[in-house]
């Protein structure tokens, strides 16, 4: 079992966010870090990255998941009275939205999507909309 852990607060000059691969195996850890140079060589070569806000139009239907932030005053926004927002689009995007309540930094909290890259980039940019929807309101 391997453990990957993206920093997505803090890049460098090259945009690039720090990931820390953990687990009990090093061959394990290996093949993760194989598998992540894979995607971002990929993704060099196609001209993008997964960053923060970028809404992008994946091709690979794999399953994997996404870390992003969210301002913790607008979970109520997403989250719904007695949780109807979220499962709302849960079900229309065909994934699993974790809140990370106990994963705050600064701000924003924690929300971990998990799906096919398409359905979860699909979730991001819908929260996203949620999001900035209550940003232009204020």
């Amino acid at each position: 079992r391997t453990r990957l852990d993206v920093n997505s607060k803090e890049r460098n000059e090259e945009g690039m966010c720090l990931i820390l691969i953990s687990g009990v195996q090093r061959e394990q850890c290996e093949e993760a870090k194989a598998i992540v140079m894979d995607i971002v060589n990929d993704d060099d070569r196609e001209g993008g990255r997964m960053e923060r806000g970028r809404r992008g139009d994946p091709e690979d239907e794999g399953r994997g998941s996404m870390d992003i932030w969210v301002e913790t005053s607008s979970l109520g926004r997403l989250i719904g009275k007695g949780g109807s927002k979220i499962k709302e689009i849960e079900s229309k995007y065909r994934v699993k939205i974790d809140v990370k309540k106990d994963h705050q930094e600064g701000n924003e909290t924690k929300v971990i999507l998990i799906g096919t890259k398409r359905d979860v980039h699909a979730t991001r940019d819908h929260i996203y909309d949620i999001v900035d929807e209550g940003v232009e309101e204020a």
